[in-house]
């Protein structure tokens, strides 16, 4: 099995669109009989390719590339064949030419390129060659596989891949190439074992996918590095998104050694591991509904070498957490706060559950009414980071969605009860369907209410 370079252990790889005004003239292709296939065939893809070659000096070439601007010239790497290879004789070096653009006919161009080089090595015998070289399916990438394999009117997108797992997310039209695609998968992308259709729709109250093994082995046990910090999980039980990595840096770059951070939906642990890590906070609370995302979490906390008593793990339902736990740890800190010389920089409250997060607002109306005593103060800010999903029914642009985000946020809270510090858009989910997180300011009214009839909406957005 040949693979592609190695890819980080938690990666989404974009498969480039196709641009077929350069696929017919150039003789570097993949037969057209690959065209629709269904099941992978590996004989089928070999094409035999004559490519023009310079034998020079070895000793020469590394002078050569500093000064002669050869990379339009000559082919980019494909599979084995590189644009300089070792000649039989040691004492010489090949450079290989993209046939497209120099080849035996290119008599001009030759002796242009030539002209070139003895510019900066007058002295340098050259000499031109040629050699039939078989590019087989273990040399073609995979963006060329799947343009050549897939009929012209449909594309393959993007993958993701988590330690020896590759999911996609394939579309109605694509799904009778499901096989090969799984199949091409399998066999290009690095440390690969497993292939499994992941479903956009989450029907399961623990929010994880729903998947369709398609290739490989039944084996659902992963690892993966994200940031330097090592996950282990069961990707049919938990969720993990790797497309999430820069926005879990992004967050984790605003704790510091005196804040507070309390995780009501976190997962695996995506943000209060590397928190934990890197940025050392006060005290850690992290919670999940899910049972086996807290397993998972813990035995990630022992994985990383995580202290016992730095962090504390709960498993409950979202709402019953921020009244029960957080309420009991946030109204705590804020009576030592009082005769404390030292008090905590903020308190982070992450809601990364973007379907549903939105229905925990009104979790936090009166949150520490029944804890504290309204002759406290508010000394350190209480902020949420709510995460959200928008919609739009046609093309708009982005600032309709922040719009759209923050109302959607004045829904549950008005503004005397939060303050909007921030509308990050996170990330675009598909087409007219945005990703934000909102990042409020609690404000001490709302968390002492008294006048609170609480309930929970549960809907999702």
């Amino acid at each position: 099995m040949n693979h592609v370079a190695s890819q980080p252990i938690s990666t989404t790889v974009e498969i480039p669109v196709r641009k077929d005004s350069t696929l017919g003239s150039s003789p570097i292709k993949i037969p057209d009989v690959v065209r629709g296939m269904t099941d992978l065939k590996k004989d089928l893809f070999v094409n035999n390719i004559l490519f023009t070659v310079m034998k020079l000096d070895a000793t020469k070439v590394s002078l050569i590339q500093r000064k002669v601007r050869l990379e339009k010239y000559l082919i980019r790497n494909l599979g084995r064949v590189k644009c300089i290879m070792d000649a039989d004789d040691p004492k010489y070096k090949l450079l290989y030419f993209d046939p497209s653009v120099v080849n035996e006919s290119s008599i001009e161009l030759k002796s242009e390129i030539e002209s070139k080089i003895k510019q900066y090595a007058d002295d340098v015998e050259l000499v031109w060659e040629t050699r039939l070289v078989a590019i087989t399916f273990e040399d073609w990438d995979l963006k060329r596989i799947f343009r050549a394999v897939l009929p012209k009117e449909l594309e393959f997108s993007s993958y993701s891949q988590i330690g020896h797992i590759v999911h996609v997310n394939l579309r109605e039209n694509l799904l009778p190439y499901k096989k090969i695609i799984s199949q091409i998968l399998l066999e290009k992308v690095s440390k690969c074992r497993t292939v499994v259709n992941k479903f956009d729709s989450i029907t399961n109250e623990y929010r994880n996918f729903e998947l369709d093994l398609l290739a490989g082995d039944d084996d659902y046990v992963t690892e993966l590095i994200e940031s330097g910090v090592r996950y282990r999980l069961d990707f049919s039980k938990v969720f993990w998104n790797s497309r999430l990595s820069h926005e879990h840096e992004r967050v984790v770059k605003l704790f510091n050694s005196r804040s507070l951070v309390y995780d009501i939906c976190a997962g695996v642990g995506p943000f209060v591991l590397p928190a934990l890590k890197r940025r050392r906070p006060i005290r850690v609370l992290a919670n999940d509904l899910n049972p086996e995302s807290v397993r998972w979490l813990k035995e990630n906390a022992t994985l990383n070498k995580i202290p016992d008593g730095k962090i504390e793990v709960h498993n409950l339902d979202a709402p019953e957490f921020i009244r029960g736990v957080v309420a009991n740890d946030l109204s705590q800190e804020l009576v030592k706060a009082k005769t404390s010389e030292v008090t905590p920089s903020e308190a982070n409250i992450l809601m990364n559950l973007p379907a549903y997060a939105i229905n925990f607002l009104p979790s936090f109306k009166g949150l520490l009414s029944k804890h504290v005593s309204s002759e406290l103060s508010l000394v350190f800010p209480v902020k949420v980071y709510c995460y959200l999903f928008v919609k739009a029914l046609e093309d708009v642009p982005m600032d309709w969605y922040e719009k759209r985000a923050n109302g959607m946020i004045r829904e549950f809270l008005n503004e005397k009860e939060a303050s909007i510090e921030l509308i990050h858009h996170v990330r675009t989910v598909s087409s007219r369907k945005e990703m934000f997180c909102v990042q409020l300011n609690l404000s001490w009214d709302l968390l002492l209410d008294k006048n609170v009839f609480f309930f929970r909406v549960v809907k999702e957005v």
